[in-house]
């Protein structure tokens, strides 16, 4: 009688961790196909991000934002441009991607509880189809 319980808790926690788990895959193919700063394409070349990795890369190696380095953007976009330059470092944009695959994932995951909360049990199942395309 026990091997049943642990096949039926096996299969709950499986179901559990399928759907997180089928966002994070979402997320990473659609930013790694479709972003801008995906690394099957050419390096980031619009100048505006390309402003806030140069200041990201000067905080990280030391330099004072706004007494060393000077740009007119607030510093919460500096670090979050440090941080994606200090997860990767000398490996490009790869810690950009990283970031863009975590907040996608994090929006995703925002939108499915808000719309379990809001729709009824079908509109559930379509907020998950919504999701998918």
């Amino acid at each position: 009688m026990s091997e049943g319980g642990d096949s039926l808790m096996l299969g709950k926690r499986l179901r559990r961790w399928l759907w997180p788990t089928a966002l994070t895959i979402l997320a990473a193919i659609a930013n790694i196909l479709y972003s801008g700063v995906s690394f099957i394409y050419y390096p980031i070349t619009l100048p505006d991000p390309n402003c806030y990795l140069t200041v990201g890369r000067a905080v990280a190696a030391g330099k004072v934002m706004y007494k060393d380095i000077f740009d007119q953007k607030g510093p919460w976009t500096y670090f979050l441009h440090w941080f994606t330059i200090t997860i990767t470092p000398n490996q490009g944009d790869y810690g950009y991607l990283i970031f863009d695959i975590f907040f996608t994932v994090l929006i995703l995951w925002f939108a499915y509880k808000i719309m379990r909360l809001y729709l009824s049990f079908c509109g559930v199942r379509c907020s998950r189809r919504f999701i998918w395309c």
